[in-house]
């Protein structure tokens, strides 16, 4: 290959390489403000906050890069382009307040997710959840005294679903072992014992529902009573077997 045909054949493969990163850049420009729009609106956690305008502002994204994948003109590449970024930035804004309207049931929320309530206390979770939706739902159209009103339901809701799983945790295999004992006919043979793992649980629920958040007294009340349960219908059976 001589020197002339060798030039231009490198001075084409650089042109053809050239040609992707120059569509990169071409797309990096356009969509810059966009993208940082939905950057800011997703650290605002506005997919949750703000569904409806995260969801439009999504929409309008997909609709720029489809565009400009099928080599629609760039003005109507802009023109989706501004809006999703309009659309990003009121949900930014419509999250800020209802971050700081629903402050209180956003923690509480918190509060009962860490407590396992989606799984331990699920039809409730899930009445809690359709408030909190409902709030958002309205504060995002501008209605704050409906939001405020549907926090205040869900936040007591997931107080409920918290301390509902907690409890669960803690007392529901006890629960069922006085259970399995009354059906067994324990509290014949072992009325005593069964009677102090009652005691204990109720001590244990006691606990729980005066201050949750305080678990080591009642986890250690609710295996006392566990302990006492398995105790008793140990007891009644060996007493079967003797009177046998």
């Amino acid at each position: 290959m001589n020197k002339k045909i060798f030039s231009v054949f490198v001075l084409l493969s650089i042109a053809i390489s050239a040609v992707p990163a120059t569509a990169q850049t071409l797309r990096d420009s356009l969509f810059a403000e966009a993208d940082a729009a939905f950057e800011a609106a997703r650290q605002a956690e506005a997919e949750l906050l703000a569904p409806r305008n995260f969801e439009r502002g999504s929409k309008a994204y997909a609709s720029a890069e489809e565009a400009l994948d099928r080599g629609r003109n760039v003005e109507v590449v802009r023109s989706r382009l501004a809006d999703a970024t309009a659309r990003f930035e009121e949900a930014t804004e419509s999250a800020a307040l209802t971050k700081l309207t629903l402050s209180g049931v956003i923690k509480t929320r918190i509060d009962a997710r860490g407590a396992d309530a989606p799984t331990l206390s699920a039809p409730i979770w899930s009445d809690a959840e359709d408030k909190f939706a409902d709030a958002i739902r309205v504060l995002e159209r501008g209605d704050l005294k409906s939001g405020k009103r549907y926090g205040i339901e869900a936040e007591s809701l997931y107080r409920d679903a918290e301390l509902g799983a907690i409890k669960t945790r803690y007392l529901s295999e006890t629960r069922q072992l006085l259970a399995d004992a009354e059906r067994a006919r324990v509290g014949r043979y072992a009325p005593v014992t069964l009677k102090k793992s009652r005691d204990l649980l109720a001590r244990a629920e006691k606990e729980l529902n005066e201050n949750r958040y305080d678990t080591d007294l009642p986890r250690n009340l609710a295996q006392q009573a566990n302990y006492e349960a398995r105790h008793a219908i140990y007891l009644a059976e060996v007493v079967r077997r003797v009177r046998d």
